[in-house]
């Protein structure tokens, strides 16, 4: 299904709003919020492979008319879901970042695209596509990139509010919390990193900078490296 401009539009108005829920203005405003925990989602994905596999094949396709919590069920089910998936290398992804840093459009994007064809998922990596997209003239399948990254970013806006452990943004990796803040979120800069272990969780603590304030954005990463690329 083709993303129409008028979609993207209005996800990237959903999702602007996020400067304002961190506090960098007094006009915070109030997001909506996932109707079911993310377990719920995981085990739902988990359950219902066929339902799962159809809502999956409606994302690749940037079908517009899936839900927040049709398309949260996607991203947080991914790795639970009984599919078949396949593995990249951390090293795939590596060069694939480095050909986009360099400036090399075609190239990234002819590697992000096997990316993306393993994990249809990974955020980090559509959006990256987007931007290759945009520069080597596909504009319809820039579209479509840039309907799928801000839809996975309203889905992990929709998780929590980053703003305490127990309210803490869901990822699915920790690419994602980069793809998040800086490609979404757009900060100036991350200044630090730690990790707090709680209730048996590993979250991630990023201090961001933006004017002159720095804000703590807490996030629960659901996959590690190891499991990510082991899975």
């Amino acid at each position: 299904m083709v993303t129409n401009v008028s979609s993207i539009i209005r996800h990237m108005a959903t999702v602007a709003t996020i400067l304002m829920a961190f506090g960098f203005t007094s006009n915070a405003q109030r997001m909506a919020k996932l109707s079911v925990p993310v377990d719920t989602l995981k085990a739902r994905a988990a359950a219902d492979g066929e339902r799962y596999n159809a809502l999956l094949t409606r994302f690749i396709a940037a079908d517009t008319t899936l839900s927040v919590e049709e398309a949260a069920l996607v991203y947080y089910g991914y790795y639970d879901a009984p599919i078949e998936r396949k593995t990249s290398s951390f090293t795939e992804r590596v060069n694939a970042l480095d050909s986009l840093k360099a400036g090399n459009y075609e190239a990234a994007f002819t590697m992000l695209s096997n990316l993306i064809e393993n994990n249809p998922v990974a955020a980090q990596n559509i959006y990256k596509a987007y931007i290759c997209a945009k520069h080597t003239g596909r504009a319809e399948e820039a579209k479509s990139l840039l309907f799928k990254s801000l839809l996975l970013a309203r889905v992990i806006m929709a998780s929590g509010n980053g703003k305490t452990l127990e309210t803490a943004l869901y990822v699915n990796e920790i690419s994602d919390e980069y793809f998040f803040l800086y490609d979404i979120v757009k900060v100036a800069r991350i200044k630090g990193q730690q990790l707090k272990i709680h209730d048996g969780h590993s979250y991630d603590i990023l201090t961001i900078e933006e004017s002159g304030k720095t804000v703590d954005i807490y996030f629960l990463p659901l996959m590690s490296a190891s499991e990510m690329f082991l899975n």
